[in-house]
């Protein structure tokens, strides 16, 4: 009842801010919430899907609308390899949340100025067609011990046990019930430290060779952090009490940062107001960025 009660003031939010990074934040938390939800319905088996025949690259972007400011954060580059005409019988909202988790994931455990690409091909299968759509990054990878848990629900638990950063809450729950709802697959392979090729599978319509197609291409972020040795020892207990802290205690994050005095306009001034706005963004990956330039 809680996380429906989210989605009224989240899409409020996304509907009144008049900044983008605010709404599209806004947005990455109704994907949040809805992932939620959607699970519950699909192990209750109340999921009610809404299929049509659509465009694959019309829901791909509609899903890149929503995460842009995650792209310009790292400036990273989205290269579409679909074909323009490629079809499928899909519910399309629940694709593109299929999409916007896959590429906020691939985001997140990539490095800033790196390429993700995404990709389909034609596979046979019990002599029936599917479409293969694949999503490739060039991140840190996944180790091979947490591989078989990537799909399981509150995967983000084991991983921690395990000793790894790798993880993705309920997100690729969700991925995984919601392909499988539509009668595909998905799955990832990977090695750890040469990024991850997260996968899906869909029953469809044979898909045409299309030329490069680059999606978005962000300007490199030129509000460079100069810390100096001296910033770095004034900041380092601050950055280890922060880093000590889970992302989402904002009210504990909030009263370490208030205890940082500086003065407007110098390099201990900017990390800090890079991190609040990572905070309020709500974007994990470039908080700890962040806090790994002190440490």
């Amino acid at each position: 009842m809680i996380v429906h009660d989210l989605k009224n003031p989240l899409n409020y939010i996304i509907n009144r801010s008049n900044s983008q990074s605010v709404s599209q934040a806004g947005m990455q938390m109704l994907t949040m919430v809805s992932n939620i939800l959607d699970v519950n319905k699909f192990e209750d088996a109340k999921m009610v899907l809404n299929f049509e025949k659509q465009y694959l690259n019309h829901c791909l972007q509609n899903a890149v609308k929503q995460i842009e400011y995650l792209l310009a954060e790292k400036n990273m580059v989205l290269m579409n390899y679909i074909g323009v005409h490629t079809t499928a019988l899909i519910d399309s909202e629940l694709i593109e949340r299929v999409v916007i988790n896959l590429l906020t994931n691939a985001i997140k455990y990539s490095a800033p100025n790196t390429q993700i690409d995404i990709k389909s091909s034609n596979i046979i299968k019990n002599n029936q067609n599917y479409l293969r759509i694949e999503i490739i990054d060039q991140g840190s990878g996944i180790a091979a011990e947490f591989l078989p848990f990537v799909f399981e629900k509150f995967s983000q638990s084991k991983a921690r046990k395990l000793g790894l950063s790798q993880s993705s809450g309920l997100g690729l729950t969700f991925c995984k019930l919601a392909i499988e709802a539509h009668g595909g697959q998905i799955g990832v392979e990977s090695t750890y430290g040469k990024g991850a090729c997260f996968w899906f599978s869909l029953p469809g319509e044979s898909t045409e060779n299309s030329t490069t197609l680059e999606l978005e291409r962000i300007e490199a972020n030129t509000n460079i952090i100069a810390l100096d040795s001296n910033d770095k020892k004034y900041l380092i207990e601050f950055a280890l009490r922060l880093k000590s802290v889970e992302f989402f205690e904002i009210s504990d994050i909030n009263q370490i940062l208030n205890e940082i005095q500086a003065t407007p306009g110098s390099p201990v001034y900017k990390w800090k107001s890079e991190l609040e706005k990572a905070l309020s963004a709500f974007n994990e990956s470039e908080y700890n960025r962040l806090i790994s330039m002190v440490l």
